[in-house]
Order: structure tokens, then C-alpha cells, then sequence
């Protein structure tokens, strides 16, 4: 999909006449649908669907959606077996968020705890109910002739390399079994490398600008759950290795694509909670003062814990905070001292770093605007010092 989309034209297209293409991107912590189409006789004219009007039939409101994993309570889902693994402390998690229909948790989370669990058998339910929310959108007719591509990221790289192959493949081939059963036809389903997943993030940036068909690209920085990807376009007197060569609408760039795995946002989270436990007597100088695992679940995003999180308070120390960061820097093993190649021209952050600075108020979702180092730290360390029961309500 992202080698046929090119630029976006506004024009009035019968349904009959249009295409259908949907892509779950399932990553480490959810999975997130994505909705095309495109008139039938121009496949460039590709545009994505806007799903932010359903919000109300996505939680069970309607008929027409009655999602059945939802069904199941995060105390049932813990009562299907008495394993005692975070995620089924976590239940499932229905959302939509920035154009894209979410569910939680990721797929990892159904090959990582044991097979008695019965977890393993509903990770194919879950995105059939992204398929039922998806019918809303797309014409029946034109549903059985929709592509359909499950890409799965890091979460299930990760436990490939922890639970072996034959067990991720076993999840996949029950996710087939689950989309067999619904209007649409499955494409592809794949495991993702990390170059893949860095190389796709840099297509979608730069077609998101408008500058996939100029001979300089924007670079990227994209951090996900469990890895963190860096794509940027070399210039040709750095003599780098291990280019990588795509090419779009005749225009053939080569770029550097680094995978650090282990070195998303939740998995630093991770690092740093551990290294709270024996070196800082549970307090967490990042953490706003008040915070704990259980004002976390009674928060917005109602029922979600952090692995490790138990026995941890916050206690806001900006000294200590710098410590512990400086810390994870000089120890994440994410090439942060020497292992990335050089970040030169433009270079656009994506994920987390993101959010982060929506939620403090300095950008607007899709905000083109620059924000210095400067301004991000003068407005962390106000809104770090505000206690947790203090936040905004809107904030995260």
C-alpha cells in the first residue's frame, strides 16, 4: 500500500468505483488498524479513512458492534488460568486514537505466558473485532476483495528469539483460522524484521510531507513498545554500509536503516523500574510525587500496569532523575554513545517523544511546529513537579 500511494487528490468517487486496503499494524503493546482506499482506476490517489466518528460504536453502544472479547472482564481473563503474568492483570483495552482503530495488549502477550492459560487462544478473536469495527467503513460488496496484511513488529520478534519460532507461528496460524471466519481475505501475515519496520516508517513519513518523490528525505526516529528504529538518507561522502535501496515513482534512494531492540519506550520503562527496585529503595525520582501502580489503574487508561510497577511510588527529584537517566544512557545497550549513525538534515520523531510533548501542552497532534531542547526541558521539570493527584485531567 505505502508503494502505491502517491499524492492525495480531492474528488467524488462512487463506493463501486473505489478499492479497499487495511493494514494491523500489531506491535509490541497493541494492535492498530489502518483504513485506504483509492479510486479503482487510480491506485496513487491513495487517501486513509477517517474512523474518529465511531467512537461511540466502538464500546458496545450499537448493534451493529458487539465485540466478544470484551465480554470477558480483567478478572475473568485472570480466572482462565492461575498464571499470574502482568497481562492478565491488564484485560482488554478498546480505543480509537489518532485515525486508527487500537486494541491492547499486543500479540506478544498471547505467546508469552504458558499454553494452560488459555490466552493463546484469543489473540485471533481480538483483531477479529478490529475487522467487525472495520465493516463500518468499508461497502459489503467491496469487503471480500479487500487486502488485508497483519504486520507484527518487535513484540513478536522478541518472542521468537524467547519462546521460539513454532510457538509464534502456532498464534499465527490461529489468526488465520479467526480472519477466515470473517467478510475479509487475509493477504499476507508476517513477522516483520526491524529494517522492514524502519524502512516503512520512513515511506509513510515522507508521503505524510509531501516529499517522497524529492531526491532529499526526511529522516526518522520512530520509537515503538519494544524497539526503536532510525532510517536516514546518507549523504553519498559518508560512505556508510549497509544501504538499503527503494525506489518511488522512478526516484531511487538509498538509506541507513539501525534496529535497536530492547530499546523502545516501554522496554527503558522496564530498565529503569528494575533498577528503581535495587538501587533507589523503590521511589522513582522520574515519577510525579503521589504516583503508584494502583492510582495508574484508576487513572484514564483504566485497568493498565507496568511491568515491575508493583512497590514503586513516585517522588520527583530532578537530580536523581538526571542520575537515572544518565544511567539507562551509559547502560541500555541501545547505541546511544556512538552506535547510531549521524542524525544530519531533518529528522522527524515519531511515537513516543510525540505524545509526550502533546500531553505537556507543547504541540497539537500533526503540530509541524519546532520545539527546542530548551523549551521541552523548562516545561518537563514544571510538569514533573506537579503531584500526580494534581495532573490535568486530560493528561496522561
Amino acid at each position: 500500500l505505502a508503494q502505491i500511494g502517491g499524492a492525495n487528490r480531492v474528488t467524488t468517487i462512487m463506493e463501486e468505483d473505489q478499492d479497499y486496503g487495511m493494514i494491523i499494524d500489531a506491535g509490541s503493546s497493541k494492535s492498530r488498524l489502518n483504513i485506504f482506499k483509492w479510486p479503482r482506476d487510480d491506485p496513487t490517489s491513495l487517501s486513509e479513512v477517517n474512523v474518529m466518528e465511531s467512537v461511540v460504536d466502538l464500546v458496545g453502544q450499537t448493534p451493529e458492534f458487539n465485540p466478544s472479547v470484551l465480554e470477558h472482564s480483567s478478572c475473568e481473563l485472570a480466572n482462565m488460568c492461575h498464571c499470574k503474568d502482568v497481562h492478565s492483570k491488564a484485560g482488554i483495552q478498546f480505543q480509537v486514537k489518532d485515525n486508527r482503530i487500537e486494541i491492547k495488549p499486543g500479540l506478544s502477550s498471547f505467546v508469552a505466558v504458558s499454553e494452560s492459560c488459555g490466552w493463546e487462544s484469543l489473540g485471533g478473536p481480538m483483531l477479529l473485532d478490529l475487522l467487525k469495527a472495520s465493516e463500518k467503513y468499508i461497502p459489503e460488496a467491496q469487503r471480500s476483495t479487500t487486502k488485508l496484511y497483519v504486520m507484527a513488529t518487535a513484540g513478536l520478534r522478541d518472542a521468537q528469539k524467547k519462546k521460539g519460532k513454532a510457538a509464534v507461528q502456532e498464534l499465527l496460524g490461529k489468526i488465520r483460522e479467526s480472519i477466515g471466519r470473517s467478510s475479509f481475505s487475509l493477504s499476507a501475515i508476517d513477522v516483520i524484521s526491524g529494517t522492514e519496520e524502519g524502512l516503512y516508517s520512513l515511506i509513510q513519513t515522507n508521503k505524510a510531507l509531501a516529499v517522497l518523490d524529492a531526491r532529499a528525505l526526511v529522516g526518522t526516529l520512530e520509537v515503538g513498545g519494544k524497539s526503536m528504529q532510525v532510517a536516514v538518507q546518507p549523504k553519498p561522502e559518508e560512505h556508510l554500509e549497509g544501504l538499503m535501496r527503494f525506489s518511488f515513482h522512478g526516484i531511487s534512494h538509498d538509506v541507513k536503516i539501525v534496529e535497536m531492540e530492547g530499546c523502545g519506550g516501554e522496554a527503558i520503562l522496564e530498565k529503569s523500574l528494575l533498577k528503581v527496585k535495587t538501587d533507589y529503595d523503590n521511589v522513582h525520582p522520574c515519577f510525579n510525587t503521589g504516583w503508584t501502580q494502583a492510582s495508574l489503574a484508576d487513572s484514564k487508561d483504566s485497568g493498565q500496569t507496568l511491568n515491575h510497577g508493583d512497590g514503586i511510588r513516585g517522588e520527583y527529584d530532578q537530580a536523581k532523575c538526571e542520575g537515572l537517566v544518565q544511567w539507562l544512557i551509559e547502560n541500555s545497550g541501545c547505541g546511544w554513545n556512538g552506535g547510531l549513525p549521524k542524525l544530519l538534515g531533518k529528522i522527524r520523531v515519531q511515537q513516543g517523544p510525540t505524545f509526550n510533548l502533546i500531553t505537556m501542552g507543547m504541540m497539537k497532534p500533526k503540530d509541524e511546529l519546532q520545539v527546542s531542547l530548551q523549551e521541552v526541558n523548562a516545561r518537563a521539570e514544571s510538569f514533573c513537579r506537579l503531584p500526580w493527584y494534581e495532573k490535568p485531567a486530560d493528561g496522561q
